[in-house]
């Protein structure tokens, strides 16, 4: 039996995930929290909550733990591998946040390394847990293709949910951020993978872009964007007697068409969330000893991965000569020029807490090639 929990991380998706065990499980546990560079801001978060959970805290990653132990990685996405790989080596199961992590051959690489262990690595692909997605599928009634597919996904600058404000992962672009809940998404409704097909468009400094995924055969528009007038999470589905959407950015969302407009999943507030479905499940599976499948089968990870390293590609190149005019001017004043500099640098808000001789120790070891004018110019304007 499960006795206690490994929490990896200390921003606001870990405390997200403390708020969910709290209430999921019910018999007392062991909640070890890993928060690292977040130590301060959790024990201060921990000091203004309740739970009836022993909790231990520390700042980095003790060598050895409890038997009876599986981890939740909620850190960085830049760190998932390197966690995951040491709570691995030290056969621990590993749910692990999206994305897994940011490459094909990493995630590869963590599949060998359970293998090897006799331990279990798992995707926390949340939306696998998601009624209202099942509910929009059977509304479909998908025996009669769409001949078009619209997903908008974009969060706007500042916005809280579940209660905390919400930051995106500076170290990441948006589609390595939000691809593997896409594909999730298009699993469940459609019951097949995607594939990417191209025509690549980048605006606002890389903080929205568009491309066109192959589901079934059909073309599906995806929209991405971070620092937007306001969130949305929309799929809108074409078929020959019209369009039918499922507008989501407020749980569980609303199925509509021209003549109709309902709840897309009545029971939601009588049921657990699906977070809580899918600590539980995971709990049982490790409980059980079983192979993952279903839901926390790596084949959604792996998907994603390919395409966002797909995407990549072609970002890259474009990035580059986007950056590459900012760096011309003078100064990098523009929000969309600032966003286009922390995402093409990967400069997360530590890189931001440093002064500004650090700022510029860092650039000159990271970033060789750049020139020191070029150097001086971000390290003073990246605040």
């Amino acid at each position: 039996m499960i006795e206690n929990i490994i929490l990896y991380g200390g921003g606001r998706w870990s405390k997200v995930w403390f708020g969910v065990l709290n209430k999921a499980i019910q018999k007392k546990i062991n909640i070890i929290i890993i928060p690292g560079r977040g130590y301060e801001s959790f024990v201060s978060f921990l000091s203004k909550t309740t739970t009836h959970h022993h909790i231990l805290i520390y700042q980095s990653a003790p060598n050895t733990f409890p038997i009876n132990t599986l981890a939740i990685i909620a850190n960085s996405a830049g760190d998932h591998f390197r966690a995951a790989s040491h709570l691995l080596n030290l056969k621990i199961p590993v749910l692990v946040e999206k994305p897994v992590s940011l490459s094909v051959h990493q995630i590869q690489a963590l599949i060998e390394l359970s293998n090897v262990n006799r331990t279990i690595i798992a995707p926390a692909h949340v939306y696998k847990y998601s009624n209202y997605l099942v509910n929009f599928k059977q509304y479909l009634k998908l025996e009669d293709l769409p001949s078009k597919i619209d997903i908008e996904w974009t969060d706007s600058e500042g916005e809280s949910t579940q209660g905390f404000s919400k930051n995106y992962d500076a170290g990441i672009p948006v589609f390595y951020d939000c691809m593997p809940h896409i594909v999730s998404l298009i699993e469940v409704v459609f019951e097949s993978s995607p594939s990417f097909k191209g025509n690549l468009e980048v605006e606002n400094g890389g903080s929205k872009v568009t491309f066109l995924l192959s589901v079934k055969g059909i073309n599906c528009n995806v929209l991405l964007q971070r620092n937007a007038k306001e969130r949305n999470r929309k799929i809108t589905v074409t078929k020959i007697d019209g369009d039918y959407s499922l507008d989501f950015k407020t749980e569980p969302g609303q199925i509509f068409t021209k003549d109709l407009l309902f709840c897309a999943d009545k029971n939601w507030p009588g049921e657990k969330t699906p977070l809580e479905k899918m600590i539980n499940d995971f709990i049982d599976l490790v409980e059980r000893g079983d192979i993952p499948d279903g839901n926390f089968n790596l084949k959604t990870a792996l998907t994603s991965s390919k395409i966002s390293e797909e995407i990549n590609k072609r970002y890259k190149k474009i990035m580059a000569k986007e950056i590459q005019k900012i760096l011309d001017k003078k100064s990098i004043t523009s929000k969309d020029s600032i966003y286009a500099i922390r995402d093409f640098f990967r400069l997360d808000r530590n890189f931001l807490q440093l002064n500004l001789i650090k700022k510029v120790l860092f650039l000159k070891k990271n970033y060789k090639n750049l020139s020191l004018i070029s150097v001086f110019k971000i390290a003073k304007n990246i605040n």
